[in-house]
């Protein structure tokens, strides 16, 4: 129908044109094995996990944390590696302006990542979309595209049909108690320690020439992360473009390095821009956002990257 094909035509990743793979993504190593256990593992060998024990798989998954720690990132890797289908919702591609529309656009999504399955159903902001109700404050609208949304995920855990329903939130504690009870598995997607600092310096600049020598370059990458406590993902890609461009313009202005082909960055080009001022954490661990998931985390997570909180760890992610 129309809303579908709206859906499609808006939403719809194929998977060979999804990049990202767990690869590309520094850090995250638990939550990379967790994420492999609940969905890559389910939706590539779906016979596997049919009967006995494992038949009770989550189709529910909440990825929260900071802002530019690889939520969306994780989610389009998943999706990648099992070769499904993946389907990116926002808010707007859920609201109308036109009364029951709502509703339907709900009904569509879920219908289409029917069609998709293995499909990948990611809800990116999902607290924005399916925040808390607030009594009789709550806008009637918000209501009924909530309780749909509430009836068409139950139509999913009955009838397993290979769609796994994946949120991402900077904001779990704003979320309506029915939608958590859907995604009983709560990965904390945390700031990166200083190990995955250095390993996702390290992808950010594949194609840079860091250092003389394989040793060097570990050793300045090892260096900056030392110096970047509490620095996202995304900050860290700021940084690292701030850092090639100091290479540039050193190799323009300095007359022996202008013929130079591939620009080799060292460590004082890091130091500029790290020095410049312009470069810095957008969040730190006292924070107030940061303190409110580190305690959410610890009542209602599930253990992954979670910077030393690690809320009720799993062995397994079932």
């Amino acid at each position: 129908n129309k809303f579908e094909n709206r859906i499609l035509k808006e939403c719809f990743i194929f998977p060979s044109d999804i990049k990202t793979t767990f690869n590309s993504i520094g850090g995250l190593k638990k939550t990379k094995v967790i994420m492999n256990e609940l969905i890559t593992l389910p939706l590539k060998r779906p016979e596997l996990f049919k009967t006995g024990i494992l038949k009770e798989t989550t189709t529910g998954i909440l990825l929260f944390g900071p802002p530019g720690t690889g939520k969306t990132l994780t989610a389009r890797a998943v999706a990648s590696q099992c070769g499904a289908n993946f389907l990116n919702i926002q808010m707007s591609n859920v609201q109308s302006k036109w009364v029951g529309e709502n509703e339907k656009n709900v009904k569509a999504i879920f219908s289409l990542a029917r069609k998709l399955s293995p499909c990948v159903l990611f809800i990116d902001e999902i607290d924005a979309l399916l925040q808390t109700r607030k009594g009789e404050f709550t806008p009637h609208y918000m209501v009924n595209t909530l309780n749909e949304f509430m009836q068409e995920w139950d139509g999913l855990n009955s009838r397993n049909d290979g769609v796994i329903v994946i949120g991402a939130t900077n904001r779990p504690f704003d979320l309506d108690e029915a939608v958590l009870r859907r995604l009983p598995r709560r990965i904390f997607v945390s700031l990166p320690d200083a190990e995955a600092r250095s390993e996702i310096l390290d992808i950010l600049l594949k194609e840079e020439v860091v250092g003389h020598s394989p040793e060097e370059r570990k050793e300045i990458l090892d260096y900056v992360a030392g110096k970047t406590n509490q620095w996202s993902g995304s900050d860290l890609k700021n940084l690292a473009i701030a850092t090639v461009m100091n290479a540039i313009k050193q190799q323009i202005i300095e007359p022996n390095k202008q013929n130079e082909v591939l620009r080799t960055i060292e460590k004082e080009h890091f130091d500029m821009a790290l020095d410049s001022g312009d470069i810095v954490p957008s969040l730190n661990e006292k924070t107030g956002i940061i303190i409110q998931l580190q305690e959410w985390n610890a009542k209602y997570g599930t253990g992954a990257d979670a910077g030393g909180y690690c809320g009720h760890s799993s062995v397994f992610g079932f």
